[in-house]
């Protein structure tokens, strides 16, 4: 199973964030993204959606070392992290 996104019916990759930013003004999203406490979650989806390269997201597989867990333990603070977003948006508007 790819948990890097959620495959689409043609095929493309579309990501948890995708919802969170569809209709959202952006910074908003950056400002529910800067009141997560958790650095390391913080960090991860920031790299994972607005660093990387081109329209997909970043690979977990490809974070781990840069954060220093497994790639486990990337997806579960990715996963946190998203959550606490969402919660954030809530709160924001």
């Amino acid at each position: 199973a790819d948990l890097d996104g959620v495959m689409e019916r043609d095929g493309s990759e579309k990501s948890p964030l995708d919802d969170l930013m569809f209709g959202e003004d952006l910074s908003i999203v950056e400002d529910a993204l800067e009141k997560i406490e958790d650095e390391k979650a913080k960090k991860i989806i920031r790299m994972r959606y607005f660093e990387g390269e081109g329209k997909k997201p970043t690979p977990f597989f490809s974070l781990k070392d840069e954060v220093g867990l497994s790639r486990w333990g990337v997806i579960m603070a990715h996963n946190r992290g998203i959550e606490k977003v969402k919660k954030n948006i809530k709160n924001l508007i």
